[in-house]
Formats: C-alpha cells, structure tokens, sequence
C-alpha cells in the first residue's frame, strides 16, 4: 500500500519515518516535500499538492487551523 503523506513538516516526517510502505510527501511548500522524501533512509519520493495520483492511505499532518481547508482540497 503507498502511503500519501499531506504535510512534510514535523508530524509528517514522524508518521512517514513509522510507515512500513513505500512513502510520498506533498506540501505546500515543494521544497519542503523534496527534502523530507529526501531525509528518509529508505527510498521516498514527493509530488505536487495537485497529483492525480492515487494511494492506499492518505495522512493528514497539517496545522489545525487548516485542517478543513486541506481536506475540502
């Protein structure tokens, strides 16, 4: 199952580094997506806020305050 982690900030990293699936990173913030696949020790890879993608697990490691937001996208 490919895991698609919503935010690479610290939470996600936490959840992704736990994660025994292949992991994908996006954010709004694309450098910051690079370089949390890229900090993983085993291979991790990121895609844009707008992939057409699909995943087996979606997790959501945002800030509270745009949480809704992020889920509506």
């Amino acid at each position: 199952m490919d895991v698609l982690v919503v935010g690479a900030g610290d939470v996600g990293r936490w959840f992704a580094d736990l994660a025994d699936a292949p992991v994908t990173f996006t954010d709004v913030d694309e450098d910051r997506a690079e370089a949390a696949a890229a900090a993983l020790d085993r291979r991790a890879r990121a895609v844009p806020l707008d992939t057409e993608e699909s995943f087996g697990l979606v997790v959501v490691a945002v800030p509270m305050a745009v949480a809704v937001e992020t889920l509506e996208r």
